[in-house]
Formats: structure tokens, sequence, C-alpha cells
């Protein structure tokens, strides 16, 4: 019998390749009583779990010490800096690996048919074949492409055909900007959109969002910036922004058909916004409001519209997402993020530099590269920095490095002061630990002279905590 500990997403598979769960949970409470349980009838078990929590160790320790073999299944080893350390008298399968390479460290033998292939990815869930968009490396046209497994959202087809220009209702209208007359691009000229993403709450995700918006419009000087607020269930765009009047959001478009009425410019946001603030330079898509906020309504294919006409008629959109976790139950990162990064376009994600901060990131950059995303379009950058936190962030740029899922920007260390004007709704973009790497990102997306980061090299070098944080000096 099997015993699985911390990785539901492996049950279903090890079941289907013929083994028996000792347990139909993953809880270690639950595990520790069917175990109790079956060693008082008598039955024998293994033990598969994943890195241990300290909790989750002393309970491991105690099947060791009763001669139960225990396997632990995690990450690859040289997740050194921010993975737990080995529990002596285990073994170890580092991920991804089939259910045959996981079960034959117990002896079983190959069963070699699509149960024993199947495969658990690096964050323990069992990884999707090849299929549609996943095996695209880019749009092209005529390419076939299919629905993604369990039929949530708009098919992947629906998808890159939004992006392609064929079909989006809107197309050609100019953007809801007061006194600026719209133009219209043809899909190879499509504004470049770039997405913020994380694996972990209160990263800063959204205030870099507005950052980037801010200072792509002010300093890069793009004429038209739209910011799109994808988190559908908690939007924090208007809260960042600090928008004190009601304005239309992305519920707006999935109620008219029409993507026109979700963007709010530039003129009309500063005037909703506290007019004790200076400007923004910005327009903005804001996320359905609480009562607004159902799936069925606001689906994939209206924030593809919206983002597709944003890049119609804008110069860089900028999109920020919810916390991607291991199952999208969302429906809007497989059915609008995914294809559109596996279609060109960009993505920066984000972390604190907490190790499961960390880790969240890297286990999710390893999913969407796997799923189409081109690592050179990939960025990453560390926020809210602890200067005791610089083995964490060696070791994620070191695996994002190794594992080639794309490139580190930097590093944005802890301030209060920071913190401070975000709340505030100053959205300090010219901040100078905040511009290195709003700057760093946006010169990769642009190529524009005006946010070339080299332009910090002598800004930066202030101290020893800036130069052990950016290597200068």
């Amino acid at each position: 019998m099997i015993a699985i500990v911390g990785h539901p997403g492996m049950l279903g598979p090890v079941a289907d390749a013929g083994y028996d769960l000792l347990c139909t949970e993953a809880e270690p409470e639950a595990v520790s009583e069917a175990g109790r349980e079956a060693e008082t009838s008598g039955r024998p078990y293994v033990v598969i779990s994943s890195a241990p929590d300290a909790r989750t160790r002393t309970w491991l320790g105690l099947q060791v010490a009763k001669g139960k073999h225990v396997l632990i299944v995690d990450a690859p080893a040289e997740l050194d800096g921010l993975a737990e350390t080995d529990l002596p008298g285990t073994r170890v399968v580092t991920l991804p690996a089939s259910i045959d390479d996981i079960m034959s460290v117990f002896g079983a033998p190959e069963r070699g048919d699509e149960a024993g292939k199947r495969r658990i990815g690096i964050d323990g869930e069992p990884e999707r074949p090849a299929h549609g968009v996943w095996a695209v490396p880019a749009f092209s046209r005529g390419v076939e492409v299919t629905e993604p497994p369990g039929g949530q959202g708009q098919s992947v087809a629906a998808a890159l055909t939004t992006f392609a220009g064929q079909g989006s209702r809107g197309a050609g209208a100019p953007l809801n900007r007061p006194g600026r007359v719209g133009h219209s691009r043809r899909h190879e000229d499509l504004a470049p959109v770039l997405f913020l993403f994380a694996g972990s709450g209160g990263v800063t995700k959204s205030s870099s969002t507005t950052a980037l918006c801010q200072r792509a419009a002010t300093v890069a000087g793009m004429a038209r910036v739209v910011g799109v607020d994808m988190n559908r269930g908690q939007g924090d765009l208007r809260r960042y922004v600090h928008v004190v009047r009601r304005v239309p959001s992305i519920f707006d478009a999935a109620h008219t058909g029409d993507p026109r009425s979700a963007v709010i410019g530039p003129r009309r946001l500063n005037a909703a916004r506290d007019p004790s603030l200076p400007p923004v330079g910005f327009g903005l898509v804001a996320a359905p409001r609480d009562d607004q906020a159902e799936p069925g309504i606001v689906t994939s294919r209206t924030y593809l519209d919206v983002i597709h006409h944003a890049r119609q008629h804008a110069d860089l959109v900028v999109v920020d997402t919810q916390i991607i976790e291991a199952s999208d139950t969302s429906g809007l990162i497989d059915g609008v993020m995914l294809p559109v990064l596996a279609s060109g376009g960009w993505g920066a994600g984000v972390t604190d530099t907490s190790a499961s901060g960390a880790r969240n990131l890297l286990v999710r950059a390893e999913q969407l590269v796997a799923r189409g995303a081109d690592p050179g379009r990939m960025m990453y950058f560390a926020s809210r920095a602890l200067s005791r936190s610089a083995r964490i962030v060696d070791a994620l740029r070191q695996n994002l490095d190794a594992r080639r899922l794309g490139t580190f920007i930097g590093i944005v260390p802890h301030s209060e002061e920071l913190h401070g004007a975000f709340d505030s709704g100053r959205i300090p973009h010219d901040h100078e630990l905040l511009a290195p790497v709003l700057d760093g990102i946006l010169y990769r997306v642009t190529n524009l002279d005006s946010v070339n980061p080299d332009r910090h090299e002598r800004g930066v070098d202030r101290g020893g905590f800036m130069r052990r944080w950016f290597g200068r000096g």
C-alpha cells in the first residue's frame, strides 16, 4: 500500500497505475490516522512524501524508525538554496518523474504503459500531455490547435484567432481616450503585452504593475499605455491608483460585447482619482467589482478581446494577474495568459525573498516555460528584499539560469518609504530603489534608450547593502 503525504495530485495517477492507496487524502493528519489503523491490522505500507515541514519530518522520522520505506519526491536537487534538507534514512526522487520511475525505488516492476509513463511535474501535479498551444512555440496562421483538457475557458484555437485579429469585436475602433485619435494595427504590429505574475501573495505584483505603467508613460515616453487588472476575484489596481469614483470595468465589455467600454483613458482616470494626487499617464482596464465577478459572464474571451483591442491602439499593455496556483480554477491563466505568452507575449515574475516565495515562483516559471512561454521573453525580480536573504536570491538566480527559464532582472530592497508611497496612491516609479528594476524590464520589452538600465550604474552604488545586491563594487 502507498501512503502519499503532501502531494494530493499524485493520488489519482498512483491509483490509476494499479497501486493501492493507504488513504485517499494527502494531509499528514489523515495519512497518520490511516497509518495507525494499518499497523493495527498488520497491513504493510510505504510512504511517498513531498519535502516535509518540521511537523511532517517528525512523523516521517518515526516511520523510518519503524522500518518503513520513505521516499521524498521533490523539486530538483540543485534547488539547494530553496529546498528542505534531506531527512536521514529516506531516499529521494527529483521531479519531474514518471510513476514508473517513482515506484521503481520500492522495487516495483516497470508497467511501461500510459499509466506508468505518466509524469509528475516539479510541483507534484500530473503534467499535461503535449497538445494544442503547448506544442506550438509561436503563433502561425493555419496551425490547428485543440481545446485544453477539461474544456475550461475558451479554446486555445479561439485565443490564437483573437490575437490574429480574426473576429475580435470592435477591431479598428479608437481607444477610449478623450481628445486622442485612435489607430488600428495589423497583427504583426500589435503592441507588446507584458504579464506580471507570482506564485505567492503580498509580493508587490499589483503595485509593480502600476509603477511599470507609469514609468512607461512618463519616462519611456510611450503615449498610450494600458494596465489591465486580470485578477477577476480580487482586483487591486483600482485601489493602487486610488480611484474614488465609480468607473467602467471589464464587466462593461462582457455586458455590452464592446471591448472599448472597458478601457478608461488617462484623462478620465485622473478625473476619478483623488484630486490631491499627481496625475497618472496610463489607461486602465479595471477588474469587476465583487458583485460582478461571475466567471460565466466575465470570461477568458472577454479578457482576450479587451487585451487585443488595447494592443491594436496602445504602445504597451501591462496585465496584472492573480496568483498562479497548481491548478487554474479561474480559466484566465490557461485561457488567456498562456496562449498569449506562447504567441510572443512577455512575462515578469515577482517574489519576495522568503524561501517559500522564491520556490513557488520557480515552480510556476517551470510550468509556464514547459507549456509554451518563451524563456527569452521571461523575466524575474525579487521585491521587498531583505539583506539577510541574499542566499535565497542567489539560489533563485542560479536555478533560473541553470534551468534556462529566463532572465533575473534584479531586486527591489525592502523600503517603508516605497510601501507608504504606494499606499498613498503616489506610484513612486522614479524611486532610486525601484527604477532600476522597472527600467530593466521595460528595456527588454521596448529596447528604448530612455529606459536603458545602464543609466543607473552610478546611482545604485551607494553603500555595502546595494553593492551586495546588485553585484557592484
